[in-house]
């Protein structure tokens, strides 16, 4: 057995929302230097909480109104994906390793499925007829979601993140998160500060409890889930500890993900001149755009959505190289394929030419909107 093949076992328990990202986030920043091993991090949240993506804008996936009534707590991950409701009736998977040590050559699109195998495998072991659906879904055998995944990488090192459901509350989801709401409205109803009923979203969402008619305990998804892992990866786990180092630095990147300014790091460009919202293979990719009084060039582009995008800055040099352009789609194509053929950004399953259509849409709304009103 090579050292590569041993990876660390970490059984956290439940923790709350900052305690948790922030750990993961320590362990990924370690593991870049070498010096703790690969890991598999196991635990839960309590209290509940709500965790937006990393593109995504707070208010426009989360009814703060009835968040902040029920007491629910708030928090932005580095992965992307879309925003969800997670409590202690949940497994957070958290794995950790170098890029090198999964497959060097795989895509973004290999990750998920080599990573989520081990969450197929292991729902198996435990009875459940489970399979990876691309993007980044756990199902059952009717296509109804039991876990999401989400990858981000950072100087060759990975961080894969799941959710698998054991139970859930469906009501408080299809009220804290406005994503569900918009997709399931026509089976919504409002009774004055929230929506009811679920049906729509139980069809579409299945829990361990519901499909083995009886809710397991934590440690027996737990060890399912582990072996899971060492059967995917064909790795041996160990179980560890948190090095003095990772404890340090989660304490000190506690305050970040309780900070409002990370919080509420994605701003919404309320004087947008347009927005276009398209629901494309990689996710929902929102682009707001505003241009000068005169229609002369652009002023500022925002992309926001649920989608996956590598790397980590790529999102904000692609803003930045938009601003200040002039309005001329062979100049803003050049920009977009360059920065997408020299991999500074790169939107998983978003082609540079659909981004590049959904891009020169909202300029061509922005300006229209401007030379009506000059």
């Amino acid at each position: 057995m090579t050292p590569d093949e041993k990876w660390r076992l970490l059984k956290s328990g439940l923790k709350p929302v900052y305690s948790g990202l922030a750990t993961d986030e320590a362990i990924l920043k370690v593991r870049t230097k070498g010096l703790v091993s690969n890991t598999l991090r196991l635990y839960g949240y309590d209290p509940p909480a709500v965790i937006v993506g990393h593109h995504q804008f707070v208010d426009d996936n989360v009814n703060e109104v009835f968040r902040i009534k029920s007491g629910l707590d708030l928090s932005r991950r580095i992965t992307g994906g879309g925003t969800i409701l997670i409590d202690k009736d949940q497994i957070a998977v958290a794995a950790i390793a170098r890029r090198s040590h999964i497959g060097s050559s795989l895509t973004i699109g290999e990750l998920f499925e080599r990573f989520s195998s081990a969450i197929v495998i292991g729902l198996r072991n435990l009875g459940v007829g489970a399979s990876f659906r691309p993007k980044n879904d756990v199902v059952d055998v009717g296509g109804r979601k039991m876990a999401g995944t989400g990858v981000y990488e950072e100087d060759n090192t990975i961080l894969y993140h799941s959710c698998v459901l054991m139970d859930f509350d469906a009501s408080k989801m299809i009220n804290v998160l406005k994503t569900p709401y918009e997709k399931l409205s026509d089976k919504v109803v409002y009774t004055g500060w929230c929506f009811q009923p679920i049906k729509s979203a139980e069809e579409r969402i299945t829990t361990i409890k519901k499909e083995l008619g009886r809710k397991p305990s934590r440690d027996e998804v737990e060890k399912a889930i582990a072996s899971g892992f060492e059967e995917a990866l064909g790795i041996t786990l160990e179980k560890g500890e948190l090095t003095e180092e990772e404890n340090k630095l989660t304490q000190e990147l506690e305050g970040k993900y309780r900070s409002q300014s990370w919080i509420q790091m994605v701003k919404n460009p309320a004087e947008s001149d347009a927005v276009v919202s398209r629901k494309t293979k990689g996710g929902l990719v929102n682009v707001h755009v505003s241009v000068f009084t005169e229609g002369s060039g652009i002023k500022s582009v925002t992309v926001v959505g649920d989608f996956f995008a590598y790397p980590p800055r790529g999102i904000s040099d692609l803003e930045s190289a938009l601003k200040w352009t002039p309005i001329n789609d062979v100049e803003l194509r050049k920009i977009v394929f360059k920065l997408f053929d020299e991999n500074l950004i790169n939107i998983f399953r978003v082609t540079k030419e659909e981004f590049f259509s959904i891009l020169m849409e909202a300029v061509s709304s922005a300006y229209s909107k401007r030379i009506s009103v000059s």
